[in-house]
C-alpha cells in the first residue's frame, strides 16, 4: 500500500482515536467506573496503526494484555469496547473479558490476552488454517519484548519458519519488561536479531515513527501474502505511563519519560511529517482531534447509559450447548476408522502432533492419515506449548484441530494453552469465539515407564470449565466418542488409556456417534452400583461376575465422560440400588472417584444403605517395578472387596 496522504490522514485519526481512548479509559478508572486493571497503551500508537493501515479486514490480529490501541487500530468500535472495560452487557465481550481480554471476532480481532507472549502459538495457529484453506489471509501477533524470553515464542516461531506460514510476529519493544529494564535480563539487544535462529527476516524500526512501521509492515505482510512466510518486525517504541495500575515507576525517572512525551510522541512526529508536505492543515489537525475527542465522549455516555448483565449471564458461553446425536475392532483401530470418516467428511480437521506421520504414530491411531488425506497432517518439533498453541489458534480461524500429545504427563508442558486459552476463550470473548479442538492424551500404565509417563490427572482438567473431559472404555465408545469430540463446538480432553489399546470390542458400521456427557449402564443389577472410570469398567464387569457366587446382583455404570458428567443417570442407579462404589485408576484423593462420589454424596444420601465406597491408586507416583506396580493400580479384586465392604 502507497504512503498517500489519505493513509497518513487515517492513520493520524486512529492514533488521536487510540490516544484519547485510553486516557478516558484512565480518567474513568479514577472514577471507579472501570474496574481493575488498566494497561495504557499511550505512547505505542504508532506500532498498531502503522502495521494494521496494512491489513484487510478478514486478517488475524492478537494481542497483548496492553491491547485496546491494536483492538481500534484493527477497526473495533470505541463504544463497546469502552461497555467492556466498564463490564457492561453491550461491550464486545459482553463485560466477561475486560481490558486484557478485549477481542472483536466481526474483524478477526482474537483478542488480547492476560498472559505475556500467549498469542504467539495461537497467530501461528491462524496462519495455518490460512494456509490450509488455500486463502492469502495474513495473521499478525503484537507481544512484547519479555514474550520473548518464552518457550512458546521459540516454539511457535521454529513452526512458522518450517511450514512457511504467512505471518507476521511483531514484537513491541518498549524497553522494560514490566519494571525491568530489558538489559538487565535480556543477552541480545535486538529482538530482531533473533530472526536469524529460524530462518526468517528480522527487521527493526524506530516504534515512534510511524511511516518508518507502516513500510516495513507492508513489505512484511506482503511477503506474507505472497507465500514468502514469516517475518520478525521489531518496533523499537516507548510506553508514557506505568505497566499497570498503581505502577509507581521507581524505576525510570520523571525526565526521562518526559524527554520521550516532549520528542519522540509518535502523533507528534506524524503531524510534523504531514505539515512538512501540506497534508495537514491547522483546520484538518483541529477537526481530527474534536470529531475524535466526540466519538470518546460518545463511547463513555454509551457505557455509562448500557445494562449490566444478568445473573443468567454468568453461566453462558462457557461451552456450547450439547447436540444428541458392528464390527470386532481394537481400542486404537475404532479411534484410527472414526477419525479417517471425519477427516473425509470435513475438510476443516487436520492432524498434528510429534511422529504422528511416521509409523502411523505412536499408537497407529493416525495411520493412513498421510497418505489419504496429504497436506492435512503435520508432525512438530518437541515442542509441546507451541503444538497446543496452534491447535487453539487454528481453531478460533475456523478449523478443527486434532492435537496429538505423545504421554498425557506432556501436557504439563503446554498448561497454559489448555487452561488459559482454549478453555477460556469462549467465555472470555463473550461467546464470539470457539475452540473446537481436540487434544489426544494417552495416559495410565502401559508399558512400565515410571511415574513421568504413567499419569492420569482426569480431575485436573475436570476442574477447568470451558474444557470437555472424554474417557472411553471400550472401542464402540472409542469411536464414537471421539467423532463427537472431533464435531464438538469446543476443546475436548480426549483420554486413552495407553493399556487397553489393543483391547477388542464391537464396534457398529458407519455413522456412530455417541454424545458427550451421557453415561452407560454397563451391566445392570439391583444390589449395588458400580461407576467405573476407563479400563476400571472392564474390572468392574470381572468383579461383577465374581460377586454373582456371593449372591450379589452388581450394576456397572460407565460415565464416558467426566466433564459434562451424567449426574442423572449415576443417580438414577444409586438411588435403584441404594449403594455405590466409585472406581478409576488414578488416585482417588481429590481425584475424579472423589468428584462423583461427593456428588452422590449430595444428592443421593437418604436413598443410601450405607457410605459411598472410593477405589483408586493410593497416593504415590507410578513405581518402575512390575511387583510395586501391581500394588498401586487397582484390579477387579480390589473391586470386589469393595463391594464386599459395602454389602456388609
Amino acid at each position: 500500500m502507497d504512503l498517500s496522504a489519505d493513509v497518513c490522514l487515517n492513520i493520524y485519526t486512529d492514533m488521536w482515536r487510540i490516544r484519547l481512548f485510553e486516557e478516558e479509559a484512565d480518567r474513568q478508572t479514577n472514577l471507579g467506573n472501570v474496574v481493575g486493571t488498566l494497561h495504557m497503551y499511550c505512547g505505542e500508537e504508532a506500532v498498531a496503526t502503522g502495521v494494521c493501515a496494512n491489513l484487510r479486514d478478514d486478517d488475524y490480529v492478537l494481542g497483548t494484555h496492553r491491547s485496546h490501541g491494536h483492538c481500534l487500530a484493527k477497526g473495533a468500535k470505541s463504544d463497546r469496547m469502552m461497555a467492556e472495560l466498564w463490564g457492561k452487557a453491550t461491550g464486545t465481550c459482553k463485560g466477561k473479558g475486560g481490558s486484557m481480554h478485549v477481542a472483536d471476532f466481526s474483524l478477526n480481532m482474537l483478542g488480547a490476552n492476560g498472559i505475556v507472549g500467549a498469542g504467539i502459538g495461537p497467530t501461528t495457529g491462524t496462519a495455518l488454517a490460512s494456509k490450509l484453506r488455500g486463502t492469502d489471509q495474513v495473521s499478525v501477533c503484537f507481544f512484547g519484548d519479555g514474550a520473548a524470553a518464552r518457550g512458546t515464542f521459540h516454539e511457535a516461531i521454529t513452526m512458522g519458519s518450517l511450514w512457511t506460514l504467512p505471518v507476521v510476529y511483531v514484537c513491541e519493544n518498549n524497553g522494560y519488561q514490566q519494571w525491568v529494564p530489558r538489559e538487565n535480563v535480556a543477552v541480545v539487544d535486538s529482538v530482531a536479531d533473533m530472526a536469524a535462529s529460524y530462518s526468517i527476516p528480522g527487521v527493526s524500526v524506530d516504534g515512534q515513527d510511524v511511516v518508518e512501521v507502516y513500510e516495513a509492515a507492508g513489505e512484511a505482510v506482503k511477503r506474507a501474502r505472497e507465500g514468502g512466510g514469516p517475518t520478525l518486525l521489531e518496533a523499537r517504541t516507548y510506553r508514557f505511563y506505568g505497566h499497570s495500575l498503581g505502577d509507581e515507576q521507581q524505576y525510570r525517572s520523571s525526565e526521562e519519560v518526559d524527554e520521550w512525551k516532549e520528542n519522540r510522541d509518535p502523533i507528534k512526529l506524524l503531524a510534523q511529517f504531514m505539515r512538512d508536505r501540506d497534508w495537514l492543515s491547522e483546520k484538518q489537525d483541529q477537526t481530527i482531534q474534536a470529531e475524535a475527542n466526540a466519538e470518546i465522549n460518545a463511547a463513555t455516555r454509551f457505557a455509562e447509559e448500557s445494562p449490566w448483565p444478568s445473573a443468567d449471564e454468568v453461566a453462558t458461553d462457557v461451552v456450547a450447548p450439547i447436540q444428541e446425536v458392528a464390527k470386532p475392532m481394537a481400542f486404537n483401530e475404532a479411534l484410527r476408522e472414526g477419525l479417517h470418516e471425519e477427516m473425509a467428511r470435513d475438510d476443516s480437521i487436520f492432524v498434528i502432533g510429534e511422529d504422528v506421520i511416521t509409523h502411523g504414530g505412536p499408537y497407529k491411531v493416525t495411520e493412513g492419515v498421510a497418505e489419504r488425506f496429504p497436506g492435512r497432517i503435520f508432525e512438530t518439533p518437541i515442542a509441546e506449548a507451541g503444538i497446543v498453541g496452534v491447535g487453539v489458534g487454528a481453531a478460533l480461524a475456523g478449523m478443527r484441530p486434532v492435537v496429538e500429545l505423545m504421554y498425557l504427563d506432556f501436557v504439563t508442558c503446554a498448561m497454559d494453552e489448555v487452561v488459559n486459552q482454549a478453555a477460556k476463550m469462549r467465555y472470555m470473548s463473550g461467546g464470539q469465539g470457539s475452540v473446537p479442538m481436540v487434544i489426544r492424551l494417552p495416559c495410565g500404565v502401559g508399558r512400565l515407564l515410571a511415574a513421568q509417563h504413567s499419569q492420569i490427572m482426569e480431575s485436573w482438567f475436570m476442574h477447568v470449565p470451558g474444557l470437555q473431559v472424554v474417557v472411553p472404555s471400550t472401542p464402540a465408545d472409542a469411536k464414537g466418542l471421539f467423532k463427537s469430540a472431533i464435531r464438538s463446538p469446543d476443546p475436548v480432553m480426549f483420554f486413552e488409556y495407553k493399556r487397553i489399546y489393543t483391547s477388542k470390542g464391537e464396534v457398529p458400521d458407519g455413522e456412530h456417534l455417541v454424545p458427550i456427557g451421557l453415561a452407560d449402564i454397563k451391566r445392570e443389577g439391583e444390589d449395588a452400583t458400580i461407576i467405573a472410570v476407563g479400563p476400571m469398567v472392564q474390572k468392574s464387569l470381572e468383579a461383577a461376575i465374581t460377586l454373582e457366587d456371593d449372591g450379589y446382583d452388581v450394576e456397572v455404570v460407565d460415565p464416558r465422560s467426566l466433564s459434562p458428567l451424567d449426574t442423572d443417570t449415576i443417580c438414577s442407579s444409586v438411588r435403584k440400588t441404594g449403594r455405590a462404589i466409585v472406581c478409576g485408576e488414578d488416585s482417588a484423593f481429590a481425584g475424579a472417584v472423589s468428584e462423583i462420589a461427593a456428588m452422590i454424596g449430595e444428592n443421593c444420601f437418604h436413598d443410601l444403605k450405607a457410605p459411598v465406597a472410593r477405589v483408586g491408586s493410593p497416593h504415590v507416583p507410578m513405581p518402575f517395578s512390575a511387583e510395586l506396580v501391581k500394588h498401586v493400580v487397582p484390579s477387579s479384586e480390589s473391586v470386589v472387596s469393595a463391594v464386599q465392604a459395602v454389602m456388609n
